[in-house]
């Protein structure tokens, strides 16, 4: 019986835990601009979330936003488009 006790404990522990993450995540959730700007924090050598935050920013009439989030994107696409050729040679024997 103790052990039951300690089970239903600890899942209790384990919904509260869930529930205020996603109570969290919703926030940043909210509106394009702050999930793309959360994910570009995250995942900064993205290309698709600066695209994506450049997008929203437009739509928000930031357009000097806009235009650096672009300029990182195009940017990131740039070294990208250098740096996955060069590695294939790399690895390949």
């Amino acid at each position: 019986m103790v052990q039951r006790e300690h089970e239903v404990f600890s899942s209790d522990r384990v919904s509260y835990v869930l529930i205020m993450l996603t109570l969290v995540r919703n926030s940043i959730w909210k509106d394009d601009n702050m999930l793309w700007s959360d994910t570009t924090k995250k995942s900064p050598s993205r290309t698709r979330a600066h695209s994506e935050l450049a997008v929203s920013a437009i739509q928000a009439g930031e357009y000097k936003t806009a235009i650096d989030t672009l300029t990182m994107a195009t940017g990131l696409a740039f070294i990208f488009r250098k740096l996955i050729p060069i590695s294939a040679l790399l690895m390949s024997d």
